[in-house]
């Protein structure tokens, strides 16, 4: 069941390969109907229609979202002050879906979305100020906007904020913030924000320098997918003796850190 779960999962991703593994797993239970039992047949059947129906249903989906139709339903939206619709548009603009790209009227959408008090918008509208598109750089409504954003509960703009306070980008640095703010969404599986506190505690930014708490929160790191995270703990399990380390761990992390794309870890593996 949790084999077929998964399956199901991934073709509402419209992942066809797992289409097929499922259509597959299927046809096998039926060959073992006799000892599988005819209920549990009737249930793999009903995930079998409603899992191929999905994954074409988000395919349509895909499709008419590149078409340039769903942009007059968000345009109507945004006329009625729905920030939704706005956030929606600006992220159109910003990709080309439907519509030619455009930075600026990328921008300008994701501001009104902000003005709006929707948070992915003002969270897009940090990114195009931080990073310059359709709008010049400013560091300060950036960190402003990625705050309007962490405010309405959008995660990736909290860690923005706390990286903001960390390197002083855009507001002036505050160690002890930005620590709170990592260590809080760490907490709650923010997979980057347990990387950071490590840094923090490793560098001795605003704590006492304390590997083995770094150890382990770049260990939580790395086993959440974070390449920088298992660069960093191969390099330091490589170099300092960590008590609480388990054995090759600097060998299993620079694996990770490979399998994740990181060159550094690859190139550490090859010496």
């Amino acid at each position: 069941a949790a084999k077929i779960l998964v399956f199901n999962t991934s073709i509402f991703r419209g992942d066809y390969p797992c289409t097929k593994l499922l259509v597959e797993y299927y046809l096998l239970q039926r060959e073992k109907a006799p000892t599988v039992g005819v209920d549990k047949l009737k249930i793999f059947t009903a995930i079998l229609v409603v899992g191929v129906i999905a994954g074409m249903s988000w395919t349509v989906f895909g499709i008419w979202m590149k078409s340039g139709y769903s942009n007059s339903l968000y345009e109507d939206m945004c006329k009625r002050n729905e920030g939704l619709g706005c956030t929606q548009l600006g992220f159109n603009y910003e990709s080309g879906n439907g519509v030619e790209k455009n930075s600026e009227r990328s921008y300008q959408f994701y501001k009104k979305a902000c003005e709006l008090g929707h948070a992915r918008g003002c969270n897009n509208l940090g990114v195009s100020y931080r990073d310059g598109r359709g709008i010049e750089q400013n560091h300060a409504a950036s960190f402003s906007s990625f705050q309007s954003a962490c405010d309405g509960g959008h995660d990736g703009a909290c860690y923005a904020v706390a990286v903001g306070y960390l390197e002083g980008i855009g507001t002036e640095k505050n160690y002890e913030i930005a620590k709170d703010a990592f260590n809080n969404q760490c907490e709650n599986d923010y997979q980057n924000a347990c990387n950071a506190l490590g840094v923090m505690y490793i560098k001795g930014l605003g704590v006492p320098v304390d590997i083995e708490e770094s150890y382990r929160l770049f260990s939580i790191a790395c086993d959440k997918d974070v390449p920088a995270a298992c660069r960093t703990l191969g390099a330091l399990t490589n170099e300092v003796v960590i008590e609480s380390a388990e054995p090759n761990a600097s060998i299993k992390a620079f694996t990770k850190g490979c399998e994740l794309g990181d060159k550094y870890s690859c190139d550490a593996l090859k010496k």
